[in-house]
């Protein structure tokens, strides 16, 4: 610790005003590679942490913020030092006990503000609260993230898509001015991550005007794309901060790739193009590809994709997993093109190895199976469900649709009971504190099915509280009608209706 130092907060970190509460949260770990940070962390912090923080704003020393950190708190100096000396380059999490609750700030909180630039700086009267604190976990009084669908249009058609492209509604579209007003709300409230998704972004007709509109508000989304991107393209991407982007690649034989995604002999020539620029330009770019039975071969297929992929020097990560249930196929087509566990698990041994060798310095990220043992096991499920990843839909994040609507999840797409607003005709706060938001959240017995076993349960509201359940498994296993039914996982629910798992 420098007393005479300027130091300022991680710029891999975010403080917001939560209402009852403060929060620190970390930014998504791709904007920041060379950053120590504790990645995908949302903590619940006293505003006096936040008030604290904010003073770090580069321009002051040390000695500079504790003297008028003490001022403003009307404390010593010396006791202001001694807290401080915590947040400063801390190797480890910091845990404080608060009345009934705890108080718990990541590592690295402050870093050396030589070395590293923010974006954003705060005012300390930016984080009064009341004087009714909530430090608790739950949802958030104000949203952390979103994606916006901004087009269900797409280059291919891939055949375990995931997307509800047929409904009525994926034909309707916002305006440009629209758009442009819900990313200026979503500025105004201080939300942390705007992302966009489709359909193929790069394919709506104002795609240019509406990325500058989220630079111009402080959003640099990744960009998600399965088209061939143009060199003029590129170079506006990367002129305007826009330098993370993932390619969708499945194979690097155009057989395959036309069976796959329904494409021309032409199209691996063209994303190989694509590919070779992106690394030329030097974008942080990764890939992602999924595995289908026709191109789970590790011999033919993987192998030779991953041999392409690690030549590059500047990709940052390779994602790789089986395809999934999709909501808007049907199950006897999913159980036709799904690729089996066996190959898959072949595939995670080869990347594991690849993993080992010091010369990739690549992130290597391989989406696990679900299989038979998660679903219809209850000795497995009994094991595992209280052990299940937080469902973050409408807890602190949501989707909008291509035509305004609120969604909880993006694979959920128009489903009306996850409906939750509209942004044509509400603001973003408006959708998030709405009656149908926060009823799904807290969502009572009585609103389940009577032949759904969660009807009864002796642990319903533990089960839906917190970690709440994943809709978009429940209707994959049992069906859109059977929405209420309990998450497949759980040792009290019956035996899955469609097989969503690899065999």
């Amino acid at each position: 610790m420098d007393i005479n130092g300027t130091y300022i907060l991680n710029p891999a970190y975010y403080l917001r005003n939560d209402v009852k509460r403060c929060l620190i949260g970390a930014y998504d770990e791709a904007r920041f590679p060379d950053l120590e940070f504790d990645s995908n962390i949302t903590c619940h912090i006293h505003p006096a942490n936040a008030q604290m923080l904010s003073f770090f704003d580069g321009k002051r020393t040390l000695a500079e913020c504790i003297t008028d950190i003490a001022g403003y708190f009307d404390l010593e100096q010396e006791q202001i030092k001694d807290i401080l000396s915590n947040y400063i380059e801390n190797p480890q999490r910091i845990f404080w006990p608060y009345k009934n609750q705890l108080i718990i700030l990541p590592k690295n909180v402050l870093v050396d503000g030589g070395k590293y630039l923010r974006r954003e700086y705060y005012n300390v009267d930016d984080f009064i609260c009341g004087d009714d604190i909530d430090l608790s976990y739950g949802r958030q009084y104000k949203p952390l993230s979103a994606i916006f669908e901004l087009t269900m249009t797409c280059y291919t058609d891939c055949i375990y898509c995931y997307a509800d492209r047929k409904n009525p509604c994926a034909k309707k579209a916002l305006s440009v001015e629209q758009i442009k007003k819900i990313i200026r709300d979503a500025k105004s409230i201080q939300l942390p991550e705007l992302d966009i998704n489709g359909g193929e972004v790069l394919m709506h007709p104002h795609f240019k005007e509406i990325a500058l509109e989220l630079v111009a508000n402080g959003y640099f989304p990744l960009i998600s794309t399965k088209a061939p991107i143009s060199e003029e393209m590129m170079v506006f991407l990367k002129q305007n901060g826009l330098t993370k982007v993932q390619i969708s690649i499945d194979s690097i034989n155009p057989k395959t790739l036309a069976t796959i995604l329904n494409t021309n002999q032409q199209y691996f020539s063209r994303i190989k193009s694509t590919m070779d620029m992106l690394d030329e330009m030097g974008f942080d770019w990764q890939t992602n590809s999924i595995i289908t039975k026709f191109n789970n071969s590790l011999e033919d297929e993987i192998i030779p994709l991953m041999s392409l992929l690690t030549q590059y020097k500047n990709i940052k990560s390779i994602r790789i997993g089986p395809a999934g249930f999709s909501l808007y196929k049907s199950p006897d087509f999913y159980n036709s093109i799904k690729p089996s566990l066996a190959s898959i698990e072949r595939i995670e041994q080869y990347i594991q190895e690849l993993e080992k060798e010091e010369r990739l310095k690549i992130d290597f990220v391989i989406s696990s199976p679900d299989t038979e043992n998660d679903y219809n096991s209850k000795r497995h499920k009994e094991q595992h469900f209280d052990h299940r990843s937080v469902c973050t839909g409408n807890q602190r994040s949501f989707v909008i649709l291509p035509d305004g609507k609120v969604t909880i999840c993006e694979e959920l797409y128009w489903h009306p009971n996850f409906i939750i607003g509209d942004l044509t005709k509400q603001s973003i706060l408006e959708v998030w504190n709405s009656d149908k938001a926060i009823s799904l959240f807290n969502i009572t017995q009585n609103k389940m099915q009577p032949e759904s076993q969660c009807k009864m349960c002796g642990v319903f509201d533990k089960c839906r509280g917190y970690q709440g359940v994943c809709w978009k498994i429940i209707v994959g296993a049992y069906g859109p009608n059977n929405w209420s039914y309990p998450d497949p996982r759980c040792p009290q629910a019956p035996a899955c209706l469609r097989k969503i798992y690899l065999e």
